[in-house]
């Protein structure tokens, strides 16, 4: 984001490249720091200045991240599901197996040995 301050901040004419590139850099990692008096500033400069640290911010910064990657994986996940014909959870968990109802009842299914039964799809 410091990078992109340059062709966002200089352009306007009021501040020198350098100053531009550390004001924007400055901005981005929230450090407060400035070399020119933020009144100065054309509106859509103020603007910039505005926004941009709460787009860099680690909070929104990781909400992103963790939004991309809940999409990724569901998209995988659904992918290899049809790929594989497999079932959903859902459709493979019989229903005396609910976990609901398991802590509800007394009853557990046991195989022949009187181990608990295993379930499979």
């Amino acid at each position: 984001m410091g990078l992109l301050s340059l062709p966002v901040l200089y352009p306007y004419g009021n501040l020198s490249a350098v100053d531009a590139y550390f004001f924007g850099a400055s901005v981005s990692t929230e450090s407060g720091l400035n070399t020119y008096d933020i009144n100065n500033l054309a509106l859509y400069q103020q603007l910039y200045i505005y926004f941009i640290p709460m787009f860099t911010n680690l909070g929104f910064v990781n909400i992103i991240v963790v939004i991309v990657r809940l999409h990724w994986f569901n998209k995988r996940i659904s992918k290899s599901g049809r790929s594989q014909g497999k079932h959903t959870s859902r459709q493979c968990f019989p229903a005396c197996m609910h976990p609901g109802l398991l802590e509800a009842s007394s009853v557990r299914p046991r195989s022949s040995a009187g181990a608990p039964a295993s379930v499979t799809c």
